[in-house]
């Protein structure tokens, strides 16, 4: 499996949303001058000199469907810019307020022909990537690896956490992963859960004296690292639409969170869950599923 980093991701996903928008607009794509020769009052806007028409109730539709794949989006990219300089976050939001307009079509407008406004379209998607590129390197080398419960059941030893493709990975143990690990040690009504709970609890343990999880220790010198977060994420200062209330929400949140506080460092998501996959592609978070080869010590993607 390629590794694909935050920033190749959040493109892919900006592609697909620029190849629907763009046969969206220069199909329905229409304005009319918003004075005419004659009129007694002539309106002077900084938003344009031109109205959109209205729109047939199928392309009303149509367009209804690509903002809410830009919002969600939108909302990924202004949380992950949120802790950049001032001057990165406000070319994200001109960027992401003129794609916006450009897709909404609504109102007033400078643009007369539906070249001009995909020109447009196409400028802002490149500020947007050139940004994200900026913030957010292209790097596989150093990856962070954030891991959901069963990830660990099926990996309990963090000595061959050494991935192929990979050369130094630092695992990431959110608050939410921590708390099942404790309640399945006692709890858990599957015996063997509660045995792997305690043993993976018991390793845990035995590195913190090497030194703070907090800060992070080594378990495989140069290759492998091991950082425990004591404090829960925040899934609605994230992503809107998350539930603090579902583990798999929080394990997004916190992802996200990290990436905020490591922008240089790709950051993944570590799960086998079909459920937790799939929210991750719709929030646009990179996720890494391992295979159950193995080949020596390394563990396939």
């Amino acid at each position: 499996m390629q590794l694909k980093s935050l920033s190749r991701t959040v493109i892919e996903k900006l592609k697909s949303l620029q190849a629907v928008a763009e046969p969206f607009i220069a199909t329905n794509f229409s304005v009319h001058p918003a004075n005419s020769p004659g009129d007694t009052m002539v309106l002077v806007s900084a938003r344009g000199d031109h109205f959109y028409n209205p729109l047939e109730p199928r392309a009303e539709s149509e367009r209804h469907q690509i903002l809410q794949r830009f919002r969600t989006l939108e909302q990924l990219l202004l949380v992950l810019f949120a802790k950049s300089t001032a001057s990165n976050v406000d070319s994200m939001r001109s960027a992401l307020n003129v794609l916006k307009a450009v897709i909404s079509m609504e109102n007033l407008t400078w643009h007369r022909t539906p070249i001009e406004a995909i020109k447009e379209l196409r400028n802002q998607i490149a500020s947007i990537e050139n940004l994200l590129l900026a913030v957010f390197p292209e790097n596989t080398e150093d990856c962070y690896l954030v891991a959901d419960t069963n990830i660990l059941y099926q990996m309990p030893d963090f000595q061959k956490w050494v991935f192929q493709g990979i050369p130094k990975v630092t695992i990431c143990l959110t608050p939410t992963v921590l708390q099942e690990l404790d309640d399945h040690k006692t709890y858990h009504k599957n015996i063997e859960i509660s045995r792997k709970a305690r043993t993976i609890i018991n390793r845990i343990k035995e590195l913190r004296t090497r030194g703070s999880l907090s800060v992070g220790v080594d378990v495989v010198r140069g290759s492998v690292r091991l950082v425990a977060f004591a404090t829960e994420s925040r899934p609605k200062e994230t992503l809107p639409w998350l539930d603090e209330r579902t583990p798999d929400d929080r394990i997004i949140a916190s992802a996200i969170e990290i990436m905020q506080t490591h922008a240089g460092k790709p950051v993944f998501v570590l799960t086998s869950d079909v459920n937790l996959q799939n929210k991750c592609d719709v929030a646009a978070i990179p996720f890494l599923e391992p295979l159950e080869e193995e080949k020596g010590d390394r563990l396939l993607f």
